[in-house]
């Protein structure tokens, strides 16, 4: 009799279904800082995707497949001969030279502290930037329409990158966008300069100057900003001023009185967060 056969060896063990935590993660929940949805521009529809760059508020970053017309107006609007006919064109027909990347404004209820209607507040901007289209793409955004998004009412606006004022005062004279009037070494000493304090109260009062000019800009279209630190941005050799969501149509024959209390109020916060609040009396505001 033949002996019994060998038990069959156990089958190795199978490889482990991941090496390392590196090359999987669990699914996550739904992350209401990114965004992906269809929005309608006239008789387009346009599959849009980003994410959420101000946590404070319903304001992302956002980008789609750019198309002809888009690269077309932006290679043209260079060109005298073809400049007159796109820029109509992008005044009839927007919903075709939106451009690749934009800010998209979603304004929902129990974002703010007032109890001002999303509805009103999206319709008070959309007619401030109609107001201030000469200076889009200078002084303000340009604004590329109002859309529905979520059943709420939002503004395609464009996206403008820069720091904000705090970011802008901190920087070395190196790398300062916005160039400022300077005392020498010189000067310093012969004025008894703190070199660090008093280089923030020089920028500061150019600054004010920059500020007071779009603040005429303001009065002379009839709108009314909204003066803080945040909504403004400063690249390159400009400064840009966002949100004009409360300039709504009770307050134009009061707006110049407003606009220049507000301008004021904000540099007296700004002078006292950065510890020269005696320093704010010297501001000259020129409005």
């Amino acid at each position: 009799m033949s002996p019994p056969p060998s038990p069959r060896p156990p089958p190795p063990p199978s490889p482990p279904l991941l090496q390392s935590s590196q090359t999987f993660s669990q699914p996550e929940a739904h992350d209401e800082r990114t965004l992906s949805e269809t929005i309608r521009i006239g008789p387009r529809y346009i599959p849009i995707q980003g994410s959420q760059f101000d946590s404070r508020r319903h304001v992302y970053y956002m980008s789609h497949r750019a198309n002809t017309l888009d690269w077309l107006y932006r290679f043209g609007g260079s060109q005298s001969h073809w400049w007159r006919i796109l820029d109509l064109a992008r005044e009839r027909y927007p919903e075709w030279f939106l451009p690749r990347t934009f800010v998209l404004k979603i304004y929902e209820s129990g974002e703010y502290s007032d109890d001002m209607e999303p509805s009103l507040r999206a319709s008070n901007e959309f007619k401030a930037y109609k107001k201030l289209e000469r200076y889009q793409g200078r002084g303000v955004p340009r604004c590329y329409g109002s859309v529905m998004v979520r059943f709420c009412p939002a503004l395609l606006l464009q996206y403008l990158d820069g720091v904000t004022l705090d970011e802008w005062l901190s920087l070395n004279e190196s790398t300062t966008t916005v160039s400022v009037p300077l005392v020498s070494t010189a000067q310093e000493s012969l004025l008894g300069y703190d070199s660090e304090t008093d280089t923030q109260r020089i920028k500061i009062s150019s600054m004010a100057g920059k500020i007071a000019e779009l603040t005429r800009m303001l009065n002379a279209c009839g709108v009314k900003g909204d003066f803080k630190v945040d909504n403004f941005i400063c690249r390159k050799s400009t400064v840009i001023m966002l949100d004009f969501d409360i300039s709504d149509e009770d307050t134009q024959q009061w707006v110049e009185t407003e606009n220049l209390g507000g301008l004021r109020e904000m540099f007296k916060i700004w002078c006292s967060s950065q510890g020269l609040s005696d320093f704010f009396h010297s501001v000259a505001f020129d409005v």
